[in-house]
């Protein structure tokens, strides 16, 4: 296939409103940190709070020798206590990378090489886009804000946001899906989901992180 040929391609997909898939693959670059590093840290954390849990030395021992996280929790029933240590672990670890890259890219103007290709995909008529992530990190947004793009999360409000039941945006909008929760979302003690946007690297009192971690679990909760 030639340039040409390729160009003439591109172009003819452009012609439609995309769907953009974004994963880890996606923000491993930018310092948001890899199954890898949070195994690491999910070790470091709990090992010696879980060290006699059948349940945990199982999956410690699986990562400790080179299996990946996915693969270690896959199969496992999980105690609910460990589901959520998990889910505060994971949040921790996350937290401090998305602030940093919201230091340099919001703060510091540092640009981001998804914004340019965010951008560049929001041109075309009519100025829509679909983003689809599994990530929990903020760097899709912080990478909209750098074109001055609107984009809508389903969560409509201010300080407090609330799940919104409006359309979902048709034009002049990136729509982002984050299927597997986000840093900014918590849930209280009655279960009910707020998005809390800031920039703290503490889980604020009284609320836990809504994030789906890997593993069995996740059935669960997307239910």
């Amino acid at each position: 296939m030639d340039k040409n040929e390729s160009f003439t391609r591109i172009q003819k997909c452009l012609e439609n409103v995309p769907v953009i898939l974004i994963g880890t693959g996606g923000t491993i670059p930018l310092g948001i940190p890899g199954m890898e590093d949070l195994s690491k840290h999910l070790i470091s954390q709990l090992d010696n709070k879980y060290k006699t849990d059948i349940v945990w030395e199982s999956i410690a021992e699986k990562l400790k020798s080179g299996i990946d996280l996915e693969s270690a929790l896959a199969d496992v029933i999980i105690a609910e206590n460990l589901v959520n240590d998990i889910i505060v672990e994971t949040w921790n670890l996350l937290v401090r990378a998305d602030l940093q890259i919201f230091a340099k890219s919001v703060l510091g103007r540092e640009n981001l090489a998804l914004s340019n290709l965010i951008n560049k995909f929001y041109q075309m008529h009519p100025q829509r886009v679909n983003i689809i992530t599994t990530n929990y990190d903020r760097v899709i947004e912080y990478a909209c804000d750098q074109k001055r793009i609107r984009y809508d999360t389903r969560f409509q409000g201010g300080y407090i946001k609330y799940l919104s039941t409006a359309q979902i945006g048709i034009r002049d909008v990136v729509n982002i899906f984050k299927v597997h929760g986000s840093l900014d979302l918590f849930k209280d003690k009655n279960d009910f989901v707020y998005s809390i946007p800031g920039w703290y690297e503490t889980i604020p009192s009284g609320f836990a992180p809504e994030i789906i971690t890997l593993g069995m679990s996740k059935y669960k909760a997307v239910l």
